[in-house]
């Protein structure tokens, strides 16, 4: 079976019959997609997507995105829960770059599945954020760039805002594992026109390893009045090893980051596990575990806001 029209994710059959889809969940296997990890399942993943009416999909095995011609692997359009512990094998190749997946809807569910994007050249993103993707909840997600370790780390970001985004009540907990990458999170608040609004977020019980970069929980009062920094981000409970820098904070207001183990990062570089810069609101640090960190464990930069150090 193979999409027909990708709109209403229609189907037809070997007998020239044509199925719609009925309910609200759907198994990927049973609508088109062979999931061996050999052959290109793009087509048959991208319908089940693209049809509104689908709110339920599991993934359980591996699917095979040939972009070795660049571009996005899967796009996500509209709310969506997925489930299962398939992993999408995303080939960028050796000239272009592209994305895992980009994602520009609210309410969003992602649990249990591995993006594993293989690239030799820079700028690869695991998911994309764009638009609104406010209510956004991870749970137990793996994002790796470890195929494309050989000569570097081609994975530029696991996750990365787009200046237009909106991300509010964002939840990444329960176990996600990002890794070999060269940032992990990544917001580009301030370095654009409109800069993106983020706020609320909570990232806890997590992994995080072998990367340039940890995440960037940045933006910049001074770039132009449309720009608005991160407002309220709980940072707990998590697990960062061999990395350059674990966490950077820039004109973010109200964060906390406590219950964190920060160890092994021996790459030469002067970089921090904590960075914090031109703080606003309530900023604490309480209760993280720092060891062997090259630039040391905390830095504070010029803050304005009321803040704990302990532990």
């Amino acid at each position: 079976q193979s999409p027909a029209q990708l709109a209403n994710a229609l189907l037809n059959d070997a007998s020239g019959n044509q199925w719609a889809l009925v309910g609200s969940e759907a198994n990927v296997e049973k609508l088109g997609a062979i999931g061996d990890g050999i052959v290109d399942d793009e087509d048959s993943i991208q319908a089940l997507f693209n049809s509104s009416s689908i709110k339920h999909i599991v993934m359980d095995n591996a699917y095979l995105f040939n972009k070795t011609s660049g571009g996005t692997a899967l796009l996500i359009n509209n709310t969506v829960r997925i489930t299962g512990k398939g992993r999408l094998i995303v080939n960028m190749g050796s000239t272009f770059s592209g994305t895992g997946i980009n994602l520009s809807a609210i309410d969003c569910h992602i649990s249990g599945i591995t993006i594993d994007i293989s690239a030799d050249v820079g700028g690869s993103v695991g998911i994309a954020m764009n638009t609104d993707v406010s209510g956004l909840v991870m749970e137990g997600v793996e994002i790796t760039g470890e195929r494309s370790l050989t000569g570097g780390l081609y994975l530029a970001h696991c996750i990365k805002l787009s200046d237009a985004c909106i991300a509010h009540n964002v939840s990444i907990t329960s176990g996600c594992n990002f890794h070999s990458c060269n940032f992990l999170m990544f917001s580009s608040n301030g370095f654009g026109a409109t800069g993106n609004l983020a706020k609320d977020w909570t990232v806890t019980g997590n992994h995080f390893a072998n990367s340039e970069g940890g995440f960037s929980y940045n933006s910049d009062f001074a770039t132009s009045a449309a720009d608005t920094p991160w407002r309220g981000v709980t940072h707990s409970s998590n697990t960062h090893d061999n990395m350059r820098g674990s966490i950077g904070t820039d004109s973010c207001i109200d964060i906390t980051i406590n219950g964190n183990t920060f160890r092994n990062s021996n790459t030469g570089d002067l970089e921090s596990a904590i960075h914090l810069e031109n703080l606003g609101g309530t900023v604490s640090v309480t209760g993280n575990t720092i060891s062997c960190i090259d630039g040391g464990g905390i830095k504070l930069y010029p803050l304005s806001s009321d803040y704990s150090v302990t532990g």
